[in-house]
């Protein structure tokens, strides 16, 4: 009597198995995909960073666009402090 183990042997046996074929070939794909990578940007003095402030209306207007005027809100943002 053959026990399953055996047969499962016996049937890859002098071959490798497709999923560890498909493995290997992930594991050399993501290497290949790390090694191309290397490449740094150049250095950029670039701009000064700048944030958008929005006031209370305007967020009040995109989330009724985007939700629909049937939502109810109260929200009420604090005043803005301008520094220059």
């Amino acid at each position: 009597m053959r026990s399953i183990g055996l047969s499962f042997a016996s049937q890859y046996r002098g071959q490798t198995a497709p999923w560890l074929r498909a493995g290997l070939a992930s594991l050399l794909a993501g290497l290949v995909a790390a090694g191309c990578s290397s490449s740094s940007e150049p250095a950029s003095s670039g701009t000064e960073p700048r944030i958008s402030l929005v006031t209370t209306d305007q967020y009040l207007n995109s989330l009724h666009y985007v939700f629909g005027t049937g939502i109810e809100l109260q929200i009420q943002f604090p005043p803005f402090e301008r520094t220059e």
